[in-house]
């Protein structure tokens, strides 16, 4: 008697999704509570409902497979899902109706994710043509470990496609973990930037590996003395805090509103018997131009 895939059990699907988002230790809530909003704005775009499990729910992947599994959905949504995290039963049929956002590591299911890379070279970029030449990447690291690896990373690959002189300085110390509320958050940022800030000699721009972060910046330099953004540019990076800080900070776009649309997207063409094949999207970030950059000062006296 052959044997019948998991995929092929589930029946009677009805039209809506399932939506786990669980990785509180590296997203934040505002992007956790934005990327939700997106996901079931274009769930009821096309006329589907979302049906979230709650992130304390015991082993909530496990939880929303059950419900995929039995019809109580006709697709899964998985935010943040590491591969320790992922049932086994979803990697052994990868037919099953599920995409990963965000995924911890490519090839494991169908995914949808923001490349940081593209927007953070525009930032580069843009205070380049700014006249900036000495760029300082601004980010957090504790017992040796960096935060945001691949923005860093991206960071170092614009600095040497544009010819910037390229530094980085790391906030050490017990950093505020992404569950905690945004102003918290900012406020030890505060007191972690008040206690260890010394800018380089001649650094006119710096880009933050988050918003949070540029916002403490931006007030720290303020006590400072130190203008935003006539003496020093600031950019940050997840566009989640733009509208919190004055001036109105520039920042890279991680495009929740198309991360959630993509993921809704896929998700019901594969419920509806598509060819999943590892489906994977990748959406560019953008670079949003504020009020928090402006020409490097030593250009503008010339």
């Amino acid at each position: 008697m052959p044997q019948t895939s998991i995929s092929s059990k589930i029946i009677n699907k009805p039209h809506s999704l399932g939506f786990v988002s669980a990785n509180k230790q590296q997203y934040s809530e505002l992007f956790r509570d934005a990327l939700s909003k997106n996901i079931k704005s274009a769930a009821q775009r096309r006329g589907c409902a979302v049906s979230a499990v709650h992130e304390n729910t015991l082993d909530p992947y496990a939880h929303s497979l059950d419900n995929l599994l039995e019809g109580s959905v006709c697709g899964l949504i998985w935010h943040g899902a590491t591969r320790a995290a992922i049932p086994p039963t979803a990697l052994v049929d990868r037919r099953l109706p599920i995409v990963l956002v965000q995924p911890s590591e490519p090839g494991l299911l169908a995914s949808v994710h923001v490349a940081p890379g593209p927007g953070i070279a525009e930032a580069v970029e843009h205070l380049a043509h700014l006249g900036h030449r000495e760029i300082l990447w601004l980010g957090l690291e504790r017992n040796g470990r960096v935060r945001h690896p691949r923005r860093r990373e991206a960071f170092w690959r614009a600095s040497s496609s544009f010819e910037v002189s390229g530094r980085e300085w790391f906030v050490a110390g017990n950093w505020p973990e992404e569950t905690q509320f945004v102003d918290v958050r900012i406020s030890r940022y505060r007191a972690l930037l008040g206690e260890q800030l010394l800018l380089p000699p001649f650094t006119t721009a710096v880009i933050c590996e988050d918003d949070a972060l540029s916002v403490a910046l931006v007030q720290t330099l303020s006590e400072r003395k130190i203008r935003v953004p006539e003496e020093v540019s600031v950019i940050g990076v997840d566009d989640l805090q733009a509208g919190g800080g004055m001036p109105n900070l520039s920042s890279v776009d991680h495009m929740l509103r198309e991360l959630g649309s993509r993921a809704v997207d896929m998700a019901l063409r594969l419920s509806s018997g598509s060819p999943n094949g590892l489906l994977r999207e990748v959406i560019p970030s953008r670079l949003v131009v504020r009020e928090s950059t402006w020409r490097c000062r030593w250009t503008t006296e010339k």
